[in-house]
């Protein structure tokens, strides 16, 4: 069964990076000189579990691509590795307080700040919260399956499941990889295939099926794809490790499959080891309702849409209920899925239900219907000012000017020349001129037009919402 990620052992910082001075980070953090001197007996040795570097790195990047919040590409990096560095020194965990004031981008440091659940969270403890309302899903889809398959009186044919394998070579790259080869499995139709990585041979931990075991948290998960050997990077630390699918993968179809033993593999940084892992469809008589519930709680887990999930496994019960005569057996959970469905709040039978126990009786696995808690998820649209173009006149009079003109008295011509005073004479008329002030038009009248910008609408920010999110499952529906 698929774990939430947690970082039960903390990843250690790149040595170049412990060796930078602490007074590069922002002073009021308070690690400056502080920390700059302290001993290696005072460092704490029980620091808090905190999410690793890259974890709360690939949170953040997330929350921002999803809430549209643009930044630089060293931005969230570049804030995350004084923080813990200190964390490494002093113990002190890294918050979204100190993130903020790190940040040399305040938009994102103010997002981080902001945001719901704290990208520093052990994973493990995180997704504890994201189907808390998951619990009554698969204790209702089996009720409901059971019920519409209840008149049903003749059940299929028995038939065989071939067990699962798993098997571990060694190899000699220094790494350790993990293949899980899955008939029928598709990554846009099928629940996720997640791998879990624990730390030392827990192996007969995890498959327990006594009630009072705990199976511890992994120390990383990691979704691979079917048939693609996956390398899992986040061990790079010499020792010995548990490799387990916990939760089988359901098909669309509603097809359970059988799970193998985890496998225990020891790493050094020169001797590496491949695990390939063959998942073998379990026949649905004899799937039980344990197994679909730890499915159900392993994909909700791995942050898979509640609502799907729930569909993919409410096929799964018809599936088995058609098989079994209308009822499906109760089954036994081991510590891992039993540890998983905690986290998401799915029912799993106890082992001490009979195994052949009706699903639509009532056996202690009553719980109440999930009721959606529905956030609006929104952004802000901006809106620029709007204006338009008017055009006014404005009119200007024409312009005169008085002058002094000379004027015939003979014939009233103004300015005459010396010839025209030279014809009046020839023909016996006097050729005399007088001085007179006249106004004379200088300018004609016009219009002149005078286009403006006028406002229509101020600019203006708007809240949009683009849809809605439960804040107790992580399902989302749009508007």
């Amino acid at each position: 069964m698929r774990y939430m990620e947690e970082n039960n052992k903390q990843a250690g910082l790149d040595p170049e990076a412990k060796t930078e001075k602490l007074e590069a980070m922002p002073a009021d953090q308070g690690q400056a000189d502080a920390t700059e001197k302290l001993s290696a007996t005072e460092i704490p040795a029980d620091k808090p579990k905190v999410a690793k570097m890259e974890t709360a790195e690939r949170r953040i990047e997330k929350s921002l691509a999803k809430q549209g919040v643009e930044h630089g590409e060293g931005d969230v990096h570049d804030a995350l590795i004084p923080l813990y560095e200190r964390y490494e020194l002093t113990g002190a965990a890294p918050t979204q307080e100190a993130f903020a004031e790190a940040c040399r981008n305040q938009s994102v440091g103010q997002h981080v700040k902001d945001m719901p659940k704290d990208p520093f969270h052990p994973t493990g403890k995180r997704n504890a919260l994201i189907a808390a309302g998951c619990v009554a899903a698969a204790a209702i889809i089996i009720a409901g399956g059971a019920f519409a398959y209840s008149q049903l009186t003749k059940p299929a044919e028995p038939s065989h499941t071939t067990p699962s394998t798993a098997t571990v070579q060694q190899k000699e790259d220094g790494k350790v990889s993990v293949k899980v080869n899955c008939d029928g499995w598709n990554a846009d139709t099928s629940t996720p295939i997640v791998v879990s990585v624990y730390s030392g041979d827990v192996k007969d931990t995890l498959t327990s099926t006594d009630e009072n075991t705990v199976a511890p948290d992994p120390l990383f998960t990691k979704e691979v794809e079917a048939g693609v050997e996956t390398d899992l990077d986040d061990i790079k630390d010499n020792g010995t490790y548990t490799i387990a699918v916990t939760g089988s993968p359901i098909l669309d179809d509603g097809t359970i499959f059988d799970l193998p033993e985890p496998q225990v593999v020891d790493f050094d940084t020169a001797k590496g080891a491949s695990v390939e892992i063959t998942l073998i469809a379990k026949a649905a008589d004899q799937v039980t309702e344990a197994d679909i519930a730890a499915a159900q709680a392993a994909a909700v887990a791995s942050g898979a849409d509640a609502e799907k999930v729930s569909a993919k496994a409410s096929n799964a019960t018809n599936k088995a209920a058609s098989a079994q005569g209308g009822t499906v057996a109760s089954g036994t959970a081991n510590a891992a899925t039993k540890s998983n469905a905690n986290k998401t709040g799915t029912t799993i039978p106890s082992s001490n239900n009979n195994q052949g126990s009706n699903t639509g009786s009532s056996t202690g696995n009553t719980t109440q219907t999930h009721q959606h808690n529905w956030v609006p998820q929104t952004t802000t649209a901006h809106h620029d000012a709007v204006y338009k173009t008017e055009t006014s006149y404005i009119h200007h009079d024409a312009v005169y000017e008085t002058r002094t003109v000379s004027v015939c008295v003979t014939c009233g011509a103004e300015n005459p020349s010396l010839q025209h005073s030279k014809n009046h004479a020839l023909n016996g008329q006097s050729d005399q001129v007088r001085e007179v002030e006249k106004k004379v038009l200088v300018k004609n009248a016009y219009d002149e037009p005078v286009t403006k910008q006028v406002l229509v609408s101020a600019a203006y920010d708007e809240t949009v919402t683009t849809g809605y999110k439960c804040s107790d499952c992580g399902a989302t529906k749009s508007n």
